[in-house]
């Protein structure tokens, strides 16, 4: 048997089997950037583009408890006060616009913004009012967390986008994200 044939359909059950890796940096270590959310999330992990539109009545447990699901079902990337004294940047918008190009940069941004760019993998973005947030595809294992949000794009894989209010239309065609209204809204 030739090897060729061999190599080939080795890496394309590698490939089909599919892998989980998940970067730390060393001083944010203690924080997951990624944290499963079956119980609360719309998980797209498809190979075409999707349009999600969820609303930010989605993710109650309907537990009788008035909507508010306790802290332990809650992914812990989904508290703000968990990054509070953290971020590497905190800024206003200048212009209307932040870009974020640097990997593994934690940023608190405390103004409006019309749009917000990640262009880098490994972000943590916690954000107030964000009309147009974009997580282009080299920017995996992102998190942002948005007060209000307008629309959302993710081309990246294994994101996770967190808002308070709003009823964003969210585009995703990156693999493993997580897009859902916060089950810690304000916490």
């Amino acid at each position: 048997m030739k090897p060729l044939p061999l190599v080939i359909a080795a890496l394309a059950t590698i490939g089909l089997a599919g892998c989980a890796v998940e970067i730390v940096p060393a001083d944010h270590s203690s924080i997951p950037t990624t944290t499963p959310a079956t119980a609360f999330a719309t998980q797209v992990t498809n190979t075409s583009p999707t349009t999600v539109l969820v609303t930010s009545g989605a993710g109650n447990s309907g537990s009788g408890n008035s909507g508010q699901i306790d802290d332990a079902d809650i992914p812990s990337d989904a508290f703000r006060s968990s990054y509070e004294g953290r971020f590497d940047l905190t800024t206003g918008c200048p212009g209307g616009t932040v870009v974020i190009d640097q990997a593994s940069q934690w940023v608190k941004i405390t103004q409006s913004c019309h749009s917000v760019y990640v262009r880098a993998a490994s972000v943590v973005v916690v954000a107030q009012d964000v009309d147009n947030l974009v997580i282009e595809s080299d920017s995996s294992l992102t998190t942002a967390l948005v007060a209000n949000l307008g629309t959302a794009s993710i081309a990246a894989s294994s994101c996770t986008l967190y808002w308070d209010s709003g009823n964003p239309v969210v585009k995703v065609t990156g693999y493993q994200n997580t897009a859902q209204p916060n089950p810690a809204k304000g916490r």
